[in-house]
């Protein structure tokens, strides 16, 4: 039993040197028109029309109504694995137009904002292409229109193009058209693209060729008084999403074992404090998981962050259920394997919650550069560090009482 304390204590450990800030998982938005800014204009890392541009198909933006192919183009070769494309009136930067309810397959129009498109899901695999159905809005002739569009290729690299046409100059490309069956050549790196709201926050401009650092850029977005009292009931809710789900797996779950390993002199009420407490944890989790999917949609993608979640909630409840089974097992088998899966599911629960520490730190970020959300991977490490120093202590004083208890007895 000492040598598995002792792996418990040193995977805490490790876990609080890796830290929440090289999680790369990206959260997820308002999933609307509220974060629909894109960066454009930054020529070190935009890459220009050298790396990727944007199509216009025939008629362009000359004909009322018209349903005109538009998309996002490699003319490097190099493949993308997500994107963002909005159309807006060059003098006040207004969206204009809509995209088609009929989306090519991996686009979509964003949620709540059917003037933006963009990638269905993070994609292992790149494409060299995307175009779309987009639906010509009534213009007056000489209005300049500009199509902005941010192309995401990995984590850490983002790159921009813009065009800009006038309505009744005839500008459109030949040989732009949809391609349902569009074979997508394989990606560098093989990574997944950022999440669908990654790329709605917008703002993103690239790699540094200096640092590597990705830089957020202050751009003009499209914004409703609804978008933005959406965008505050999202925030609101990560922000109790991750405090009650620390509280839960970073206090009360923890102490919850601890009494389970170190309270048994306390028979049968610590079983009953073990039990009680983590049918808590658990309960607390679930409306905790309610509570943020609600607010951001139920049909966007889960990134790991939402998968590692769900499996610490089955987790939890096969090691409910088996409290509740205990009788009708072995005792020295159900000892093992309960004991097994409670690291398991405590270690991956601590994981789980830097990785969204650090997402909710970043979200916020773009929100609110101030936010006090930034010290949220701090009180997380400080949590398990907490929870580590406590460990050691109660382990180190069971086996001093352990050795009295054995000198006593050699003496009698």
């Amino acid at each position: 039993m000492a040598h598995r304390a002792r792996a418990f204590v040193l995977c805490t450990l490790a876990l609080i040197l890796r830290g929440a800030t090289r999680a790369h998982a990206f959260g997820n938005g308002a999933g609307s028109c509220a974060h629909g800014g894109v960066g454009h204009g930054a020529s070190e890392t935009s890459g220009g029309g050298d790396i990727f541009s944007i199509v216009i198909g025939a008629s362009g933006v000359d004909v009322p109504s018209a349903t005109v192919p538009v998309g996002v183009k490699s003319v490097s070769g190099k493949t993308f694995k997500g994107f963002l494309l909005r159309v807006v009136r060059d003098d006040d930067g207004v969206a204009v137009g809509s995209f088609g309810e009929d989306m090519p397959s991996g686009t979509r129009r964003a949620d709540g904002c059917e003037r933006f498109a963009t990638h269905a899901r993070s994609h292992i695999r790149g494409y060299e292409e995307s175009v779309m159905p987009w639906i010509v809005p009534t213009l007056d002739v000489g209005t300049r229109v500009r199509f902005e569009a941010t192309i995401v290729v990995s984590y850490s690299v983002w790159y921009t193009a813009t065009r800009t046409v006038v309505v009744g100059d005839g500008d459109a490309d030949e040989g732009v058209k949809y391609d349902e069956t569009r074979a997508p050549a394989r990606a560098p790196g093989g990574a997944k693209a950022p999440s669908v709201d990654a790329a709605l926050a917008g703002g993103w401009t690239g790699e540094s060729p200096k640092d590597g650092a990705v830089k957020a850029r202050d751009v003009g977005v499209v914004r409703t008084a609804e978008d933005v009292d959406q965008g505050r009931r999202l925030s609101d809710a990560a922000v109790v999403h991750g405090a009650v789900m620390s509280i839960a797996w970073l206090i009360v779950s923890p102490g919850a074992s601890l009494i389970a390993r170190y309270g048994k002199k306390y028979d049968p009420w610590w079983f009953r404090a073990h039990r009680n407490a983590q049918c808590v944890a658990l309960g607390v989790t679930v409306v905790a998981a309610y509570v943020i999917c609600a607010a951001r949609g139920w049909d966007k993608p889960w990134g790991p962050h939402g998968k590692y979640g769900l499996i610490v909630i089955l987790l939890g409840a096969i090691q409910l259920f088996g409290g509740f089974i205990r009788k009708n097992v072995p005792r020295p088998e159900f000892r093992r394997w309960h004991r097994a899966l409670g690291v398991g599911t405590s270690a991956l629960a601590a994981y789980n919650c830097t990785i969204g520490a650090g997402m909710l730190k970043r979200l916020e970020a773009v929100r609110d550069p101030n936010s006090s959300a930034s010290a949220a991977p701090h009180l997380v490490n400080l949590c398990l560090f907490a929870v580590a120093v406590v460990s050691v202590l109660l382990e180190s004083h069971r086996r001093d009482a352990t050795r009295r208890n054995k000198s006593v007895k050699s003496m009698v």
